[in-house]
């Protein structure tokens, strides 16, 4: 695995990602360095979560915080008389695909101690992190 960092890219500059940290020095917003990216081999293929993809996150996670988010069935049906795939998030546990960001959040979140989180969304975003928060007595 790659080293992996938060680097703020209007100037270029890294910071570790085992110290909590929501923006730059400058206040500006971070993002998480390039990682290696996932391939077949790569895949833990015993797990039916988004977990299963852990080894392409940017950095090793401990103890996730999940509901069993991912995995969602791809089902083939015809639509209109064409062939389609349709993904059914309703098997997610809140019933949206934003479960999956969610618990990714959460889990580095909690590894970094961090004990208070505000969420800004009244919408599916916030209702998958206010339910596993509080399914995980995380945060709630």
């Amino acid at each position: 695995m790659r080293e992996a960092f938060l680097v703020d890219e209007n100037n270029g500059k890294k910071y570790d990602l085992r110290e909590p940290r929501w923006c730059s020095e400058e206040k500006t917003p971070l993002s998480f360095s390039k990682t290696d990216g996932i391939t077949p081999q790569s895949i833990k293929k015993s797990a039916r979560s988004i977990w299963r993809y852990e080894r392409a996150f940017p950095c090793k996670i401990s103890n996730p915080v999940s509901l069993g988010e991912g995995c969602t069935p791809l089902v083939p049906f015809r639509y209109r008389g064409t062939k389609a795939l349709f993904k059914l998030e309703w098997f997610s546990p809140t019933g949206s695909f934003k479960d999956r960001g969610a618990s990714v959040m959460m889990s580095f979140l909690k590894q970094q101690d961090i004990q208070e989180v505000v969420e800004d969304s009244s919408g599916n975003g916030g209702g998958c992190n206010s339910c596993l928060r509080c399914s995980r007595r995380y945060l709630c």
